[in-house]
């Protein structure tokens, strides 16, 4: 399971929140350190979310979905006879 950290990030028209995946060690899929303080901030814009991140969240799930596809249907399933 992942839950959504914000990292705050200084640009030239200045601060945006950008969203990182965290996994249940507390360690980003990115492997971008975030500071403990980093907390979502209202009003602050533009948000983003982490490229790298969401992708490793969209392999998971694609990963999850198939095998629990095939442990539902026995789809892709090799037959040993």
């Amino acid at each position: 399971m992942y839950h959504m950290s914000p990292e705050h990030v200084a640009t030239e028209i200045g601060t945006r929140q950008l969203w990182h995946a965290v996994d249940c060690n507390g360690n980003t899929l990115c492997g971008q350190a975030l500071s403990e303080k980093a907390l979502h901030t209202p009003g602050v814009t533009p948000e983003d979310y982490c490229t790298t991140c969401m992708r490793a969240v969209g392999a998971a799930m694609a990963s999850h979905t198939r095998q629990t596809h095939v442990a539902s249907t026995g789809e892709g399933v090799l037959d040993d006879h």
